[in-house]
């Protein structure tokens, strides 16, 4: 996709380092980790190609550990103002981690249509929230993945409403396709509470999380918010 203008995303960096000291606003948050679990799933034999391109997205990975998340994270920084000039990346997944929005094949995310409603939900944000602007971002099965940068302070229209409205209107949008289109109903609600956020501090942290969010479908058969089992994807 086409990312927006650097000299755009280095002004918001280093705006987003000096709004309230370099030590604060992008400070990385504690992140706790999860015990590894055994895998659940049993191996799978692999052509060259699929190995090769398995070992290039762990590389991806490993250059980003003091950028991503590793298990679940903390919530919002508790004096974080998330209203102001910013970059983040953030990371919204279903209720359950019940695949409803395609499947990964060969290494690439296949969106159904309802997966392809969610990726235009997110696209016409800056429609709704004319201080933002999209970066990088992908659908996967069960979660999303995108950047978002918050150019200008506006008083109710933090990060966490701007996901809030995301969620709502997906959801409803939803609800459409299962009424008129006959998609599989969820479970209470589509989307699991809350949302994972990391502070994007500098260019080379964007890179990396860019690299990562471009990767992500390599590394499914590990990512954590895979299911034992992806098989309601329609």
């Amino acid at each position: 996709m086409e990312y927006p203008q650097k000299p755009v995303v280095a002004l918001l960096l280093r705006k987003c380092l000096t709004v309230n000291g370099e030590s604060d606003p992008c400070s990385r948050r504690s992140i706790s980790r999860l015990p590894s679990s055994p895998s659940r799933r049993s191996p799978r034999s692999r052509t060259p190609c699929a190995l090769w391109m398995r070992v290039s997205s762990l590389a991806t990975l490993a250059l980003m550990s003091d950028d991503l998340p590793r298990g679940r994270p903390s919530l919002r920084l508790p004096d974080y103002d998330y209203a102001q000039l910013g970059a983040y990346f953030v990371t919204i997944c279903t209720l359950d981690r019940v695949c409803c929005f395609g499947r990964i094949i060969d290494g690439e995310s296949r969106l159904n249509d309802a997966g392809n409603m969610v990726s235009a939900v997110w696209v016409a944000l800056p429609q709704r929230f004319a201080h933002i602007i999209l970066d990088a971002f992908i659908v996967m099965p069960n979660h999303l993945h995108g950047i978002v940068m918050i150019q200008e302070y506006r008083a109710g229209q933090a990060l966490g409403q701007i996901m809030g409205a995301f969620k709502s209107i997906a959801t409803n949008r939803y609800i459409v396709g299962v009424r008129q289109e006959g998609w599989p109903r969820f479970a209470g609600r589509l989307w699991q509470d809350n949302y994972f956020e990391h502070i994007i501090r500098n260019e080379a942290s964007l890179d990396r999380i860019r690299e990562y969010i471009a990767a992500n479908p390599l590394g499914w058969e590990d990512d954590p918010e895979r299911p034992a089992s992806d098989s309601r994807a329609f």
